[in-house]
């Protein structure tokens, strides 16, 4: 393991030990926010994903998978993820103009806003966002429904094709924005909240516009799948099967270790296997880093599989430890369901599949 990994490893598991673990099963409410915000500055885990020039720290995408994994394999890692993303916004506001920048960079990583990246042609149906060219910017008109409300981000970077076609371009929504409507938060099985967002004849000035974001905007998503969603779940689908392997030790039933008997056996082995998996694709995507075409599909791999892993992991977790398992005295039945979103965010596994596919098979990439 690289040093610069390990240290990122280490700094992690102090977050976890000082503020994340003893957070339990706590709501994440505005003090619980407050309170890892905090250390994670103290720590030095404040803008990770922001490049040194942009004002961050400029971590590897190996140094966030690490993180990500490690505050994972607690639950409160996976209750307050929206405090993992506060303080790192987007990358297609990195090479900005500086007035926009100064404007939605800075507050960022000041902790003072909150920003997140939609995409907004691909959330299934025949939903979307359409855009049309008007004197001095642009007019977005359209509808979007159950985009996660990280933290009740307070600015959208909504991407879309350019109506001219030839790339992406991004557009810089917040509250004040005239016919842009966000909310408010539904529930869902899980923690999770999703929001509405509602284009009305939205006129975004053209200094709201970043054009030509294409690279940025694709690389943060890969980024988001491969290092926050892929590391994550290999975290808390490690963490539960090392708890499930514990009990299955002490548990005796007839006498007998229920580890002793062939069915848990399996479940432990298939378990094991898939956390292997998990770690292999996670790592090989984060040494990719997005740096082309076959490292944002690794990153995509690597997101699809390693959140369909933990939840099957969670799953015969789950059934190791019987009724007591499916209680809310244990963190697993909770686990599944905070897992299961992640599944569809940064795009639907099934949909990453059917756009990964041809290049797969045309290319023969096994």
């Amino acid at each position: 393991m690289p040093d610069a990994v390990a240290a990122a490893r280490v700094a992690a598991r102090a977050l976890v030990e000082s503020v994340l673990a003893p957070q339990a099963d706590r709501p994440a409410d505005a003090g619980v926010l407050a309170a890892i915000a905090a250390e994670r500055r103290r720590l030095g885990l404040w803008g990770v994903t922001v490049p040194a020039e942009a004002g961050g720290r400029g971590w590897s995408w190996p140094q966030q998978a690490a993180l990500q994994e490690e505050c994972h394999r607690v639950p409160a890692g996976v209750w307050t993820g929206q405090a993992l993303a506060a303080g790192e916004p987007p990358a297609p506001l990195y090479g900005a103009a500086a007035g926009v920048r100064e404007r939605y960079l800075r507050p960022c990583l000041d902790g003072r806003r909150t920003a997140v990246q939609v995409w907004g042609a691909d959330h299934g149906g025949i939903q979307g966002v359409w855009v049309r060219p008007a004197r001095g910017g642009v007019v977005l008109r359209g509808h979007l429904e159950g985009v996660p409300a990280y933290a009740a981000a307070d600015l959208v970077l909504l991407v879309l094709p350019r109506p001219e076609g030839g790339g992406l371009d991004a557009y810089l929504c917040d509250r004040d924005l005239a016919g842009f409507d966000a909310g408010p938060a539904g529930e869902t099985m899980g923690r999770m909240r999703l929001v509405d967002l509602t284009y009305q004849d939205c006129f975004v000035p053209e200094g709201r516009v970043l054009r030509d974001c294409d690279l940025p905007a694709r690389r943060w998503r890969a980024n988001r799948q491969a290092a926050v969603l892929a590391a994550g779940a290999l975290g808390a689908a490690l963490a539960s099967l090392e708890q499930g392997i514990a009990y299955a030790r002490r548990r005796v039933t007839f006498g007998r270790p229920i580890g002793d008997r062939q069915a848990i056996q399996w479940m432990v082995a298939d378990g094991a296997r898939e956390v292997y998996g998990a770690q292999v694709l996670v790592a090989r995507a984060a040494e990719g880093g997005g740096s082309s075409a076959e490292a944002l599909d690794e990153a995509v791999r690597a997101k699809v599989y390693a959140t369909e892993a933990a939840c099957r992991i969670l799953d015969r977790v789950i059934q190791i430890h019987g009724a007591y398992g499916y209680s809310r005295d244990l963190p697993f039945e909770g686990l599944w369901r905070e897992l299961a979103a992640y599944r569809f965010l940064e795009g639907r596994n099934d949909e990453l599949l059917a756009a990964l596919a041809p290049a797969t098979v045309s290319g023969l990439q096994l």
